[in-house]
């Protein structure tokens, strides 16, 4: 709050918060979570995971409603980084998506929304997506112009599955699709395969190739 405060003009701040971060044996008092199952090897340390998670969920809320209350728009796009070990007793070639998924929500500050610099809810390829769609998102719900580079992120976000590192196996990329199933490249309709084709010849081009695009793709 105190870096937002500090400049009228806009700015950009990356944070990142260890707030629930292991271990987890640290004991809450008046922790009204238990844990009872088998996938956890320590169930306790899942209930002060638990426990975590809710002061977290009122630390989220007071955090948003200080933003509400200034008078410039503001844009969060908040997201967990993975869940924690506590799964040990999983497989994760059975539980290979499940395990994989964070929570995230991207927020617009009250004086965005009646300024039109934001909008409530983006839907559209949204219920499962992946960390490289943030800013296309972000950008779409700050009702932002963006450049050729961007417009073809907002394709990506729009029009592909979600897609990661698969830790399972040596295959594919893990794709997972708005239902939260794994599918395969060979289930990838005739236009997604066009739009993929477009982003991996950039991305070449970009970082291994000669740089064709490099002067126009931000203008």
């Amino acid at each position: 709050m105190k870096q937002v405060n500090a400049r009228k003009k806009g700015q950009f701040i990356s944070l990142v918060t260890m707030q629930n971060h292991m271990p987890f044996n640290v004991t809450y008092d008046n922790n009204q979570f238990t844990y009872k199952g088998s996938a956890a090897g320590i169930p306790q340390q899942v209930a002060n995971y638990a426990k975590g998670i809710n002061y977290t969920d009122n630390s989220t809320k007071e955090f948003l409603d200080k933003l509400d209350a200034i008078q410039k728009p503001i844009t969060v796009v908040w997201y967990g980084d993975h869940l924690p070990g506590l799964y040990d007793k999983n497989s994760m070639e059975k539980y290979n998506v499940v395990q994989h998924e964070i929570d995230y929500f991207i927020y617009s500050n009250k004086y965005a929304l009646s300024h039109n610099y934001g909008t409530k809810k983006i839907e559209q390829n949204t219920a499962i997506t992946d960390p490289n769609s943030f800013i296309p998102i972000a950008l779409k719900q700050m009702k932002q112009k963006v450049t050729p580079y961007y417009a073809l992120l907002t394709k990506v976000q729009e029009q592909l599955p979600a897609t990661a590192k698969n830790s399972v196996g040596n295959s594919e990329d893990l794709m997972v699709n708005q239902n939260g199933k794994q599918i395969s490249s060979n289930q990838l309709t005739k236009s997604q395969r066009k739009v993929q084709k477009d982003y991996r010849l950039v991305q070449y081009d970009l970082t291994a190739g000669k740089g064709y695009i490099k002067s126009k793709i931000n203008k």
